[in-house]
């Protein structure tokens, strides 16, 4: 079998060990458990369970969605996680190929997942996710431009914009967390890629809640959190934002 495809399945099956364990994060952040004590349980019956469950996808197709103990389904979003989070890990992988760059970036989407999670099923957006993360794409990005002014620049504008929105608007049309979130992407991302990702965090943002409102899933006052949106448009930009920008500036 050629190296490229071994690499790919390595890749694939990291990414759902990883989604795993960062479905688990989100769960512990939210009902305050540390990562650090118990094994992994099932969340109704509180049953530990066994090596075979924690298998990612295999174990809740194998038990028929539902906890070998009690019973009780088990909630989609876990595997959904998982399989995003492998899909994602393998274009990585194609974008940055085996590399320094491919670890640290995993490591940022690792956390980008978490904010996209945690975000969209309680509108909150943690300081320990965007404050570690903020750091590692700082160091990181400079490790591929060397370029910190750049990076700086990035992350004023990008947070500059959301605190005024959140200064003018008392807090009501964005939190704290989307200012940090703003720092993140600029570190992250750099000038010019920054304004791509956030021009394609409100096109995105826009037709889903267009969508929503035509469905009537949410009302025209409806609050929807934006920091899902910032991560997507910050995804996309990092494995295709260069094109992206090239499309605009010189038309191909």
């Amino acid at each position: 079998m050629d190296v490229v495809y071994l690499e790919v399945i390595f890749i694939f099956i990291l990414g759902l060990v990883i989604g795993s364990f960062l479905g688990s994060v989100v769960y512990r952040v939210k009902n305050k458990i540390s990562l650090r004590v118990k094994r992994s349980f099932c969340v109704m019956c509180k049953t530990t369970l066994k090596v075979v469950d924690l298998i990612p996808l295999v174990g809740y197709f194998a038990q028929k969605g539902k906890c070998r103990f009690c019973k009780e389904p088990v909630s989609w979003e876990y595997s959904a996680i998982e399989l995003s989070t492998a899909i994602l890990f393998v274009l990585y992988y194609f974008h940055f190929e085996l590399s320094y760059l491919l670890i640290g970036q995993l490591a940022l989407l690792s956390f980008l997942i978490v904010i996209f999670v945690y975000d969209l099923k309680w509108k909150f957006i943690f300081d320990r996710f965007t404050v570690p993360a903020g750091v590692i794409a700082l160091i990181l990005g400079f490790a591929q431009t060397h370029d910190l002014l750049n990076l700086l620049f990035a992350a004023l504008i990008a947070g500059g914009f959301f605190m005024a929105q959140f200064i003018i608007s008392k807090g009501e049309w964005v939190g704290g967390g989307d200012v940090r979130m703003g720092l993140l992407m600029g570190f992250l991302l750099g000038w010019p890629l920054v304004l791509i990702a956030l021009m394609l965090s409100y096109i995105i943002g826009a037709i889903v809640g267009v969508i929503g409102i035509a469905f009537k899933k949410v009302g025209m006052k409806s609050q929807m959190p934006f920091g899902p949106f910032l991560v997507i448009g910050t995804i996309i930009s990092v494995l295709y934002g260069e094109y992206i920008l090239a499309l605009f500036t010189y038309g191909y």
